[in-house]
């Protein structure tokens, strides 16, 4: 199972003080992040270290993020108890996508105010576990871009949700089975985006903790749910089938044979969202620099 590095202490429990990035405390946290560096979610597990820049990027993101967050309120002008983050993950523009995985960050969570929530696949194998860090490591897998896309749900659904993720409802709805490509209300496999889904379903609908998988997606909510359509070449297939957490077959026989799949995406999570009415705010946010050579500020503004 793969060691993952817990950044919470990074913000301290209890804090509202703004951070400063001070010189000496950057060059502390990067020896200790490449010193304990191990692969990432969604990326092969070969033996090699993020570079200097690399965990310096992720840091500075995340300061730059938790900086943000602390001044965001809801629809009733409060402190919102739980954020949706989004972050970039590879270059997914030709799919017309920008954001690749989505989590939660919890203001008021034992291991640190912004804790983040969220699922991930382990080392592009056919597993996957519930993860809980600090905002540093949301950014900690050499992503394409460092922009991330804040929505701060409406305020009658933040009690469901903290309160569930503070529970053990996050691994009462976790799929070990992970598979990328994962359609909507499959009871077979589970990407990061679907568990995030369901887990808004279940806030939304104020179902029961015990609720199962298969309840949730029985719910008005879901029915309302349509993933995003994307298209595959059949060389692109062929590749991911020698892939672990990549399985297609988990897709109907029709959309395989017209070479479109439909998939749980950040922008069709928010999307669905944003049509219940239970965004309150939403903000695409930038790190002050870019360390990709191409990411034009263009691009980098737009959202999914």
């Amino acid at each position: 199972m793969r060691t993952h590095r817990r950044l919470s202490t990074l913000f301290p429990a209890g804090t509202s003080t703004r951070w400063t990035l001070a010189p000496w405390m950057l060059s502390l946290w990067m020896l200790i992040a490449m010193s304990t560096a191990p692969a990432f979610a969604g990326r092969s597990c070969e033996q090699r270290g993020l570079s200097a820049e690399a965990v310096q990027a992720g840091f500075e993101a995340g300061l730059h993020l938790f900086q943000r967050l602390q001044d965001l309120t809801d629809d009733r002008g409060q402190a919102p108890e739980v954020v949706l983050l989004a972050r970039v993950g590879s270059d997914l523009s030709k799919h017309g996508l920008r954001f690749s995985h989505m989590g939660f960050a919890v203001r008021d969570h034992p291991k640190g105010p912004f804790t983040v929530v969220h699922l991930l696949n382990h080392c592009a194998e056919s597993s996957s576990d519930i993860y809980i860090e600090g905002l540093a490591n949301f950014f900690l897998d050499d992503p394409f871009a460092y922009d991330a896309w804040v929505v701060v749900p409406s305020a009658d659904i933040q009690p469901a949700l903290a309160a569930r993720l503070l529970s053990n409802v996050p691994r009462r709805l976790h799929d070990p089975h992970y598979n990328m490509v994962a359609r909507p209300r499959s009871q077979s496999y589970q990407n990061s985006n679907q568990w995030a889904l369901e887990l808004l379903i279940s806030a939304i609908e104020d179902a029961d903790p015990g609720s199962s998988r298969a309840t949730l997606h029985s719910l008005p909510s879901m029915g309302s749910y349509r993933g995003d359509m994307i298209e595959l070449s059949r060389w692109k297939r062929l590749g991911g089938i020698f892939q672990a957490n990549v399985n297609f077959f988990d897709q109907p026989l029709g959309n395989r044979l017209r070479s479109r799949y439909e998939i749980v995406t950040v922008r069709s999570v928010m999307h669905w969202l944003d049509a219940l009415g239970h965004v309150a705010f939403q903000e695409v946010i930038q790190p002050p620099t870019s360390t990709r050579i191409g990411d034009s500020p263009s691009e980098r503004a737009r959202a999914d």
